[in-house]
């Protein structure tokens, strides 16, 4: 079959074979979901359409319009009775092999005719569909779920946050290989665990929901992105029940629960059912939640109030026109507030987050906590009211975050911002010289005594502190034995950046979906950081760790988010050698170790009396003066030999097998092209071949699908693992007999 490039191309094979194609957000060149939510739950694997697999189609007008629009889009396939085919989903990650050997002996042989292998290392086993048995279900077996009707599956050559691709193994639907027969076990254990999941009969809709309201709905859910949490998902189901908008309702839960791979269209409807009238979750609750996280209702519109002059005219007619009560005084509805409008001058309102920001504290408040400090100065008025009718009040679309700027408000891409960028205000010497700054130097040679990784960490300071508008494409690890002063050593930086500019959050935050630390930092230092959640973390910190992307998205718990420039720099401090998962060709971080004792406490206690007695001042004028003209801030960072040692511990353990047998030549490497299938048995099946083949082309070994020429119709995938330029330009024939000397 010729090759195919483009994603639509894949896309009308796909449809040629009557299999509606879904697009799907894909992975990007930074390793995030281009939804750009780094934390998604179900990154390169949502639907981009409103109405998720609703939406899949066949035609070629409509997959033209979707991949000229999204070119790069993963592709997803409807399965079930859509497409006529049914899936098991194999994740070895959570025991899914085990689980499908455990099926094998419980039912008989799985044929394995098309299988395509996910790019997590997992596997895609296709069946034809066999009726209305054949619903979309999870945990089948553990590590092993059913995608027939109301699901969907993720194909080639679509790509996998962890790096891997989709791919078809062996013989290919694109290539007219035909989808076998459901074993009839499996059929009859689908029948036995079938539930009763039709839906049962409603009522008409009394309260159908207006084409307005249902817009409004579909905003809000767009702000509410886990629909991965089960809790969440069954509160905004209920919160649609509680309309009485019947199926009108549930659709519009489905379109939001399909972004998720767990959806589960018999399971959304048996929940469905179960909700009863009444309990206190209503839309209000919905709109809550999609208001925590940014949404902004529309504005209702609503004749323009009269300025604040208008008041104040009449306050002083109603006073001229009208005798002075003794005990008590009466103005009307509109007469202008007694009060102080001055002391509301260090306040700016927001327009997106719907607030009230003190730019004294920069703190946000909501219109009711604002109301609560000021109402004993207008006690007959709502202070929110008086403070938003004044023409004085400063009105701005949002924040951002400017180092170096001082002029406000900021005015960028046609918005008018908030720079909350503190000037740190400290006092500093005309000038230092390197006597004058010794005693550090000594702290810092003491523990970091290598001479090349002493002069990187001073340059990516002094850059920090000269150009903090700079971005610096890369993050520091500064670890070692505990007790030794390694926090001290930053003291000068956190001095000259200044404690509004700087964020010390616990490395448990790095957990949370919310990234407050990112609130008007340029320095965030991480304390106590130790491996935690592996590729998934080193994943998350992608971005705020390099540029692109330009901007960062800060997501503040219940205050939504907003947009700054990608400024910040990343400091993790650590007691351990395996503090971060760190991946080969890895640029972001630089990483140092201390095998350094503890010192006495009186040479912590002098040192710490000569910073604080001015020493700050002088290591910050030092750097401050420090020549960066070799100093290249968007370069990768330097490999050192701690973050070689990272690698190697970040490295699973199967891959630290392969690698192994692989230099030492030990079977099946002996030879140049090997299968994964034969790696397998040599490692006595302690993992599948699928596993295998995926971790064999992340060490960089050539993937080769080679057809025999016999009477039987055979295909072998075979991995070259040495010489790969050679071996690109052998044709099957070379592979397979070089395979097959060594089989013999």
């Amino acid at each position: 079959m010729p090759a195919i490039e483009s994603r639509f191309e894949y896309a009308l094979k796909y449809a040629a074979l009557g299999w509606p194609v879904l697009p799907l957000h894909w992975i990007t060149e930074r390793g995030i979901c281009s939804c750009g939510k780094t934390d998604c739950r179900s990154a390169g694997k949502h639907p981009l359409l409103q109405k998720g697999l609703l939406d899949a189609a066949t035609d070629t007008k409509t997959l033209n319009a979707w991949f000229k629009k999204w070119p790069k889009a993963n592709i997803g396939i409807r399965t079930g009775a859509a497409s006529g085919f049914f899936v098991l989903d194999v994740d070895p990650r959570h025991g899914g092999d085990d689980a499908l050997e455990q099926m094998k002996r419980e039912l008989g042989p799985i044929p394995d005719d098309v299988v395509q292998v996910t790019g997590s290392g997992g596997s895609h086993i296709c069946f034809k569909y066999a009726g209305q048995e054949c619903v979309s279900t999870t945990n089948f077996y553990p590590g092993i779920d059913l995608r027939g009707d109301g699901g969907f599956i993720v194909v080639e050559p679509s790509n996998h946050v962890t790096g891997g691709k989709y791919y078809w193994d062996g013989d290919s639907p694109l290539e007219g290989a035909s989808l076998p027969d459901m074993p009839s076990n499996l059929l009859a254990k689908l029948r036995a665990k079938k539930r009763a999941i039709l839906p049962q009969s409603e009522p008409a809709v009394a309260n159908p929901l207006a084409a307005v309201e249902v817009k409004k709905i579909r905003a809000a859910l767009g702000f509410i992105p886990d629909f991965d949490d089960r809790d969440q998902w069954r509160t905004i189901g209920m919160a649609l029940h509680s309309t009485g908008a019947g199926d009108q309702a549930f659709g519009l839960w489905g379109e939001w629960s399909q972004q998720s791979d767990k959806f589960n269209l018999a399971d959304q409807r048996r929940v469905w059912n179960s909700f009863k009238p009444g309990g206190g979750v209503n839309l209000a609750t919905l709109f809550g939640i999609a208001k925590g996280n940014g949404y902004s209702p529309p504005e209702v519109s609503r004749p323009p109030e009269p300025p604040l002059s208008v008041y104040a005219t009449e306050a002083t007619q109603t006073e001229t026109s009208k005798p002075a009560q003794a005990n008590k005084s009466k103005r009307k509805p509109n007469a202008a507030p007694p009060g102080n409008t001055e002391q509301f001058q260090r306040f700016v309102f927001l327009k997106n987050h719907n607030r009230i920001f003190d730019t004294v504290t920069r703190n946000e408040l909501s219109r009711d906590g604002f109301d609560g400090a000021f109402l004993h100065v207008f006690p007959d008025h709502k202070p929110s009211a008086v403070f938003l009718k004044n023409p004085a009040t400063i009105k701005v679309d949002g924040l951002i975050y400017l180092p170096g700027e001082t002029d406000n408000p900021v005015h960028r891409d046609g918005a008018v911002l908030w720079n909350i960028w503190r000037d740190p205000g400290v006092s500093l010497p005309d000038e230092a010289t390197r006597e004058d700054v010794e005693l550090w130097l000594e702290h810092l040679n003491y523990l970091y005594p290598n001479r090349e990784e002493q002069n990187h960490l001073l340059d990516w300071m002094a850059c920090t502190l000269q150009r903090p508008s700079t971005k610096i494409n890369h993050a520091i690890l500064i670890a070692g034995n505990m007790g030794v002063g390694k926090d001290m050593l930053l003291n000068p930086l956190r001095y000259g950046l200044g404690e509004a500019n700087i964020c010390e959050p616990p490395a448990g935050e790095l957990k949370e979906t919310f990234t407050d630390y990112l609130h008007h930092s340029k320095l965030v230092i991480f304390q106590e950081i130790q491996i935690f959640e592996g590729l998934n973390l080193e994943n998350k910190l992608k971005p705020m760790l390099a540029s692109p992307p330009e901007m960062l998205r800060v997501r503040l718990f219940g205050r939504g988010f907003y947009e700054t420039p990608n400024i910040v720099q990343a400091i993790f401090m650590s007691n351990y050698k395996d503090a971060l998962h760190i991946s080969e060709n890895d640029r972001r971080y630089f990483a140092v170790w201390t095998d350094a004792k503890p010192m006495p406490k009186d040479y912590y206690d002098q040192l710490g009396v000569w910073l604080d007695g001015g020493g700050n001042g002088l290591v910050v004028r030092w750097l401050l003066d420090r020549d960066l003209s070799d100093f290249n801030p968007k370069q990768p960072a330097p490999l050192t030999r701690f973050k070689s040692e990272l690698i190697g511990t970040s490295k699973s353990p199967l891959k630290h097998q392969i690698e192994d047998m692989i230099a030492a030549g030990d079977y099946p490497f002996n030879v140049d092209c090997v299968r994964s299938i034969d790696v397998a048995k040599a490692m006595r099946d302690k993992y599948s071949a699928k596993s295998i083949g995926v971790v064999m082309a992340e060490l960089g070994c050539l993937p080769m699908m080679c057809k025999r020429s016999t009477g039987k119709r055979e295909k072998v995938a075979l991995f070259a693992v040495r010489d790969v330029e050679e071996w690109r330009q052998q044709s099957a024939i070379k592979w397979l007999d070089e395979y097959d000397a060594r089989r013999d």
